[in-house]
């Protein structure tokens, strides 16, 4: 027989002949303070073989249990070994490091920590927490249920080479407001070494009062390190304020991740409003944002370089799919969504900036809380946008009332945006204030056109064009010239002269190309 983290049950004996808690004086009847006897175990682990192990029970800690370095702290299950704090202004568990001292090669696995006595029942303090550590390395989380903590249920600062894995946050955060920080299901600060490598895998947080995962630059200002390269993989975000975020970091990924039902957005990319380093070199991909409160992934306050939202599930979110606040001076690309049925538009810039690419998206049927949204929209804002490109989407609304109003919107200044590629179906297909630098081989909205026509001097020819073109050429097989005499929005009109200058009245056989340039 195996147990949750894939062992078998001879370990588990195993861990029994160790430093089990209830030889030093733990009960585990739910009652009984029983802190000082854990604490005890792991002081004796901590000078021993490093394993301290808590039986099938309830064993109540009226003052937090502290960790040291080399100390593997197992359960025997969620829901067999649960840790209940019953108090105020402390974590369950706790350790703390230094940056030149860092705590090393600990683990807290299998079991529950209830925190839902914890606290005063008004306000919470940030340490308020199931687990609460700082300056770890080799640390690992595994197979935890953390509940009911006041502030957050696993909060961390400044890991290195760490995993926390397997775990559950529910229920976190319950005493927060708006304004208020901490209180998420699983809180990872950094900013004290430029690679603060942590893994978040597998985990899922559930009815936190804030962020359900979090990422959070919070180092001391003065040293202003700039911290990164922080993953969630395989993790669920249901019923929280937000779902997933990242403040200020570097270099995260939020990787095959699932963010539903919170209250606001499904994903943030966000800065401080302090003296951190903006948030930059993000990726989001193959995620699923769906039926969140506002936006399914938003980009937001002056989040800086470079982010890659790919190969996501963008639905039924009751703002944008997409949605980037932020002005950015470097690469933004959206690529190879399906973004549908929010409630307004699919893909939102907001601010301008350079270098935006929207890519390889199918684009349908939002608008579902607009009148006017678009598939693809950039908004007037800030900044002028440069060099954008929107190419090889799929942008439609197939339902008898469409919201989703117009396929692709440019209302902002621009420069050298390029529109090519992308496939339109009903209603409007483009719209723009300015020309865009480029608009080419667009399915449903046509720049291009040409053919043979019979032609006498004056007779007219359907261009086929989505606006008037700008350039029309014509050309006979004979000697004689022909030229566009009029262009208008849905025919030209063609001159057919001789050598001499007399119009030809006889049809004759004329080349046509029309472009809008």
């Amino acid at each position: 027989m195996t147990d949750e983290l894939g062992d078998t049950s001879t370990e588990n004996a195993a861990f029994a002949g160790r430093h089990d808690v209830t030889a030093y004086g733990a009960t585990g009847d739910g009652t009984t303070p029983d802190a000082a006897a854990i604490q005890d175990a792991v002081v004796a682990a901590a000078d021993g073989d490093g394993s301290v192990y808590l039986p099938p029970g309830t064993y109540r800690v009226e003052s937090p249990v502290t960790l040291r370095s080399g100390v593997r702290f197992r359960g025997a299950g969620m829901g067999a070994t649960t840790l209940l704090a019953d108090g105020d202004d402390y974590a369950a568990l706790e350790g703390f490091g230094t940056p030149d001292d860092p705590l090393t090669d600990l683990s807290v696995e299998a079991m529950t920590i209830d925190c839902s006595p914890l606290g005063d029942g008004e306000t919470y303090s940030t340490g308020e927490k199931c687990i609460y550590f700082q300056n770890v390395k080799r640390c690992r989380i595994v197979s935890v249920h953390a509940y009911g903590a006041p502030a957050t249920g696993i909060g961390t600062d400044f890991m290195v080479d760490s995993l926390v894995h397997g775990c559950i946050a529910e229920q976190n955060g319950r005493l927060w407001s708006p304004g208020d920080i901490g209180a998420n299901g699983i809180g990872i600060g950094a900013g004290r070494f430029s690679a603060e490598t942590v893994v978040v895998s597998d985990c899922h947080a559930a009815d936190n009062g804030n962020n359900g995962v979090m990422f959070e630059a919070q180092g001391p200002d003065a040293e202003n390190v700039h911290a990164g390269f922080m993953t969630a993989t395989g993790c669920t975000a249901r019923g929280n304020r937000i779902g997933f975020r990242d403040s200020a970091d570097r270099c995260v990924k939020f990787v095959g991740c699932s963010a539903t039902e919170n209250d606001e957005h499904g994903f943030v990319i966000s800065d401080k409003d302090d003296t951190s380093p903006p948030a930059s070199e993000h990726r989001v991909a193959d995620c699923h944002a769906v039926d969140n409160g506002v936006h399914g992934v938003a980009v937001l306050d002056g989040a800086g370089t470079v982010l890659d939202v790919a190969n996501c599930q963008l639905s039924g979110n009751d703002g944008c799919g997409a949605f980037v606040a932020a002005t950015v001076d470097g690469t933004v690309s959206v690529s190879n969504a399906t973004v549908f049925e929010n409630g307004q538009s699919g893909i939102r810039f907001e601010n301008g900036g350079d270098h935006l690419r929207v890519t390889g998206n199918s684009i349908f049927r939002n608008g579902v809380a607009s009148d006017d949204a678009a598939g693809i929209r950039l908004a007037g804002g800030t900044k002028p946008y440069r060099y954008a490109i929107v190419s090889n989407n799929d942008v439609y609304d197939d339902r008898d009332a469409p919201a989703q109003r117009v396929g692709i919107d440019i209302e902002g200044e621009h420069e050298g945006t390029k529109v090519v590629g992308n496939t339109f179906g009903e209603p409007a297909a483009l719209r723009f204030t300015s020309s865009p630098a480029l608009v080419r081989d667009n399915v449903g909205y046509a720049t291009e056109n040409g053919g043979r026509a019979a032609l006498a001097d004056g007779e007219t020819i359907q261009h086929g064009l989505a606006e008037p073109p700008t350039s029309v050429v014509l050309q006979t097989e004979s000697t004689n010239r022909a030229f566009p005499a009029e262009i208008g929005d849905d025919t030209f009109t063609a001159a057919v002269v001789g050598i001499d200058g007399e119009p030809i009245d006889s049809p004759e056989t004329v080349h046509w190309e029309a472009r809008v340039r």
